[in-house]
């Protein structure tokens, strides 16, 4: 009978020493030294998911992830990608994407200029506020801390300019790529493509965080712009004619194919492989 005890008892203790516990958080073998946080811009909607993404990303961001991991394998793919779940809203009539350089046009639209900008604002902080929640809810369930890579298009560049300032006084910014910014300066070294331009509305929705961006190190941050947009080009002509093709230059980025989305590429893998 005590044979039997004893056996049992060293069966246990046997199981319950050598049985792995449950793991509770990853490892840091299992961690990626840089996970990407995207955010679409306004009135987008899901994109269809892809590296597993949830899709949250939009379709501009999906297709630059898309062209980057087509030219330079595994780089996106190995990557955790939290993309900000928030309203993307602002809902400018005739406009399907993205937003008007409202200064300029506000005096033009039914909706009154208030209301527009309220909307963005508030979508903007919900993002803001969606963006902390997702990225401390990732480190938490996996145990890992790494590096962010940020890219925002249009409303997306206003929810993380924040947090590219905050990532950096971390040194956590492994990068940030915002194109089509209704916070870009003139005269920005850090822009590929139309650098003599800035936003209309810079002023209305964040000059300080489009200051403190250009302060960063100009190798960890890109603006991209394209020279027809008056999102971050502004001129009434530019203006005039987005609003005459609903926007099409603006909605172009990485859906339509120029020879910049190389260099965009090319960065994003930079940054993605340099920690």
């Amino acid at each position: 009978m005590l044979r039997k005890i004893l056996t049992t008892l060293l069966t246990f203790l046997s199981a319950t020493t050598l049985a792995p516990a449950a793991a509770t958080a990853a490892s840091p073998t299992q961690c990626a030294p840089v996970a990407i946080v995207a955010a679409r811009g306004s009135d987008q909607d899901r994109s269809p998911s892809q590296f597993g993404s949830t899709g949250w990303e939009g379709e501009n961001i999906a297709a630059l992830l898309a062209t980057t991991e087509a030219t330079y394998p595994g780089t996106v793919s190995s990557a955790p990608i939290i993309a900000v779940d928030y309203p993307a809203a602002l809902g400018l009539p005739n406009a399907s994407k993205g937003e008007l350089s409202l200064a300029f046009f506000a005096p033009l639209m039914p909706d009154p200029f208030g209301a527009i900008l309220g909307r963005f604002t508030d979508s903007v902080n919900v993002g803001r506020s969606a963006a902390t929640e997702q990225i401390a809810a990732y480190e938490q369930s996996t145990g890992c801390h790494p590096a962010y890579v940020f890219i925002g298009y249009s409303q997306g560049a206003v929810v993380l300019a924040p947090f590219a300032v905050d990532y950096a006084n971390q040194n956590r910014l492994a990068g940030a790529i915002f194109f089509g910014n209704p916070l870009q300066r003139r005269g920005d070294t850090s822009t590929i493509g139309a650098r003599e331009g800035e936003s209309a509305a810079i002023d209305l929705l964040g000059a300080h965080y489009a200051d403190t961006l250009r302060s960063l190190d100009p190798t960890k941050r890109l603006n991209y712009c394209l020279t027809g947009d008056p999102i971050c080009n502004f001129t009434p002509q530019n203006a005039a004619t987005e609003l005459g093709n609903g926007l099409a230059t603006h909605a172009s980025y990485f859906l339509t194919t120029r020879p910049e989305d190389a260099l965009i590429a090319d960065r994003l893998r930079g940054y993605l492989t340099a920690a």
